[in-house]
């Protein structure tokens, strides 16, 4: 997987119908600290949404709106 992130973190698409792939592949690998990290960096409201997302199927609603906050 470390290949696909790092070939997706070089992409010149943002996002492919309104999905982020990097925020999704992180998130589909449980891999929530890589992805905290991501929009913190890059920000992009899919990516943002992707997050909130994960937070909310983990039960973390203060975490949900933290990363919407601060969107």
């Amino acid at each position: 997987m470390v290949p696909a992130i790092a070939l997706l973190r070089r992409r010149q698409i943002i996002s492919i119908e309104s999905r982020d792939p990097l925020a999704d592949l992180l998130a589909r690998h449980g891999r929530l600290e890589e992805l905290r990290a991501y929009v913190a960096t890059d920000g992009y409201e899919e990516a943002v949404q992707r997050l909130a997302e994960l937070l909310r199927e983990h039960g973390d609603l203060e975490g949900v709106i933290t990363v919407i906050r601060a969107d």
